[in-house]
């Protein structure tokens, strides 16, 4: 038996479309999440400059998406910083660093201090591929004076390393080094607590 129709029923071919968001005079106190996955542009000449880069705008979430980059601008102000990225993980973003900032041959100096899996990509897969890598005590600035060689391009600190708590000299080791600073992890204390930012570290 064929059930009655209903005619105010939309068709199954639009029902799970994209609709817009109702109008209102008021608007959402709680920024919303976005998770859609693709992002329509108005043509294909409009796509194509987005991938070119002369138009800004979303095409996929894997390269960016409204949540990230508000988080990510909601992490710049309290670090005092521009430019952030939001990676999946601490990793992810560590390679990230590595992979975009170096090249092979360069020389990547880091405290002896570390997360352990950063410890492990720094003694054995960055010379895997080519990246030359040492470590040094970054409680003082001394030490990484007597370690930096003509082809050292940066310099990976925890300004309070984990787990053992050592507290890297941060302002010291940016005032002898003429190379690219990063905390890229603080697990211990706040942006508030110890700005690494304001004390020189470029990542």
């Amino acid at each position: 038996m064929t059930p009655p129709k209903d005619d105010n029923k939309p068709p199954l071919d639009t029902i799970v479309r994209r609709v817009e968001i109702p109008e209102s005079a008021s608007r959402p106190v709680a920024t919303p999440l976005f998770p859609s996955v693709v992002y329509s542009s108005p043509s294909a000449d409009t796509l194509d400059a987005q991938y070119e880069g002369a138009v800004d705008g979303y095409t996929y979430a894997r390269e960016g998406h409204p949540n990230a980059d508000i988080l990510a601008a909601k992490i710049d102000g309290m670090e005092g910083a521009e430019g952030g990225i939001v990676t999946s993980s601490g990793m992810a973003a560590i390679s990230a660093m590595f992979l975009g900032l170096l090249k092979a041959g360069d020389h990547v100096l880091a405290g002896d201090q570390l997360y352990g899996r950063s410890l492990r990509m720094l003694s054995q897969d960055l010379p895997r591929m080519g990246f030359e890598t040492g470590f040094f005590d970054a409680g003082s600035a001394d030490n990484l004076a007597a370690a930096i060689r003509p082809n050292t391009r940066m310099v990976m600190i925890e300004a309070v390393s984990n787990p053992t708590l050592r507290v890297a000299d941060v302002a010291g080791m940016h005032l002898s080094s003429r190379t690219t600073m990063c905390d890229p992890v603080d697990y211990m204390c706040s942006s508030q607590a110890r700005n690494t930012t304001h004390c020189g570290s470029g990542v």
